[in-house]
């Protein structure tokens, strides 16, 4: 199978002044850069249109703004990236040549946290375990999926967090995702404001939380 790929990128965003350029600039080569905006109070909104992104407008919450955001999207391929993470750009280019042979087609990129440290690179050894081993891809590592297969499993939920990971449960029941090896960078400064552990054992706690039926929009609240 062999089909002509159109990759439109799609930004979540509130008050991300400091990073969303250089998010968007990484996928300079896709076909659309889509970003939503969630009620900044910042400059996010007039940097991202003057990088050259298709802004528009959204309820709060990550879920909420990237199912908007695929709703407006007209590639075959989505791409979901975070506005504190970027891609390095031979990126846009791999996913071009990957999803044109393959259907149905998902998965993610593999991390590089921006930060030296060897804590740093056990992360992410062990994202990308979970990603290819457990076929249980997160936001921060940049899904991917043709439009057919997203469509195909009801696209992603509408809650304020867990997006991802209910995505990723959807999609791993219609084949294994692809991990592709185009780094994609992400900032320290989660882990940076809380510490590698503590950050650490708060998602596992969250993650175990939601596996055992606490609603995303009590999760959200306590993650907050």
């Amino acid at each position: 199978m062999s089909c002509e790929a159109k990759i439109s990128v799609i930004i979540p965003m509130l008050n991300e002044e400091k990073f969303v350029e250089r998010a968007i600039r990484s996928v300079a080569n896709a076909d659309e850069v889509i970003v939503v905006d969630g009620g900044s109070k910042d400059q996010s909104v007039s940097i991202a249109r003057q990088t050259g992104a298709t802004v528009i407008e959204s309820a709060p919450g990550r879920g909420a703004q990237l199912r908007t955001g695929a709703e407006e999207a007209t590639g075959n391929v989505f791409l979901l990236l975070h506005a504190d993470t970027w891609l390095d750009n031979s990126a846009i280019e791999l996913l071009r040549t990957r999803s044109r042979t393959t259907r149905p087609f998902h998965g993610c990129f593999r991390q590089r946290i921006d930060d030296s440290r060897i804590r740093y690179r056990v992360l992410e050894r062990g994202n990308s375990i979970r990603a290819t081993w457990l076929g249980m891809p997160y936001g921060d590592q940049a899904q991917f999926v043709d439009s057919e297969t997203y469509h195909s499993v009801g696209g992603i939920d509408d809650v304020p967090m867990m997006e991802d990971v209910l995505l990723s449960r959807k999609l791993r029941r219609v084949s294994p995702p692809v991990l592709l090896d185009a780094p994609l960078n992400i900032s320290v400064r989660h882990w940076n404001r809380r510490g590698v552990i503590r950050q650490t054992l708060k998602n596992w706690s969250i993650f175990a939380a939601f596996c055992l039926g606490v609603s995303p929009t009590k999760l959200a609240s306590w993650y907050r």
